[in-house]
């Protein structure tokens, strides 16, 4: 297959799978291709911005579905979300090949894993480079940048400088209005910028990481329990941010409603170290298995008792 050259297009392009199952559902309903090209100019069927970005959506969800045999339209729709996405995967890769190379931007993954706090936290810092694994090895791809989310963030306060001047240090650009503006979209007043970062709450730390990760610009985030020290008002802001975040999420977390409204692929870490690993929502992933909800269970009621 000859090798296509990359464009700012096919960085931006999406996975689009709801809307694919849409058009797929709206296929074997009985509407034709052109039928559901005039819903999406009428009725904005996909919800889109604009026209521009509804016929975009179209033409893109139609190209992949006309990629693949028809007769796929029944298992589709009767397979589970995992089917479903991997339907929607091939379709995407058979329609525009350049898909493929930017298929952590498609799957947009982002994670849960399980309740050992040591596994999990010990895995974060391996895959941020600040541990070296026992044994094996990984390795992230060339167009990834990662950004880490520590669950223990003392050391990243143990000096004098302030938040501007600590944020100055992590940032691309060294200029004071450029690093202000960051701030500035975690509630940091101006005069807030001039505070020592080792005394500031667990709440300012946790908004002074979230900081660090956006003007980091990394296209992969790793977060380790981020909702630590935050109050309610935060947290939605921080599910809001993670759900439109266009890139890789990987994070543990013990808010249920935050992990079922922001992960679409689970993995557990079980007790004798194997790993389970599913492309479903969390409430899903409970209600499909039924020693997962045992161990939730289990681990829910013996926190209370730590408690």
């Amino acid at each position: 297959m000859e090798r296509k050259e990359y464009s700012a297009g096919a960085v931006k392009m999406s996975f689009w799978f709801i809307e694919f199952r849409k058009v797929v559902q709206l296929l074997h309903d009985g509407k034709s291709m052109d039928e559901i090209k005039e819903l999406a100019h009428s009725e904005n069927i996909f919800a889109a911005p604009t026209a521009l970005r509804s016929n975009q959506i179209y033409s893109t969800v139609a190209g992949r579905i006309r990629s693949l045999d028809q007769s796929f339209i029944p298992y589709f729709l009767t397979g589970d979300l995992a089917t479903q996405k991997l339907y929607a995967l091939i379709a995407a890769m058979a329609y525009d090949t350049l898909f493929f190379d930017f298929v952590y931007e498609v799957i947009r993954e982002k994670m849960i894993v399980g309740s050992n706090e040591l596994a999990k936290t010990t895995l974060f810092q391996i895959l941020a480079g600040e541990l070296e694994p026992d044994e094996g090895t990984y390795k992230w791809g060339i167009t990834t940048s990662q950004a880490y989310f520590p669950k223990d963030p003392a050391a990243e306060f143990d000096n004098d400088d302030t938040i501007a001047d600590w944020l100055t240090g992590y940032s691309p650009v060294k200029d004071a209005t450029y690093v202000r503006g960051f701030l500035g979209r975690m509630l940091f007043a101006g005069e807030d910028g001039v505070k020592k970062v080792k005394v500031l709450s667990g709440g300012e730390k946790v908004r002074c990481l979230l900081s660090k990760m956006m003007i980091s610009g990394a296209n992969c985030l790793i977060l380790d329990e981020p909702t630590n020290h935050l109050d309610m008002e935060s947290i939605t802001a921080l599910n809001n941010g993670l759900i439109k975040f266009p890139g890789v999420a990987l994070f543990a977390c013990h808010d249920h409603q935050f992990v079922q409204t922001t992960a679409n692929r689970i993995m557990e870490i079980l007790p004798d170290g194997s790993l389970i690993d599913k492309i479903t929502t969390y409430d899903e992933y409970l209600e499909s298995d039924e020693m997962a909800r045992k161990r939730t269970v289990y681990t829910a009621d013996r926190e209370g008792d730590e408690d």
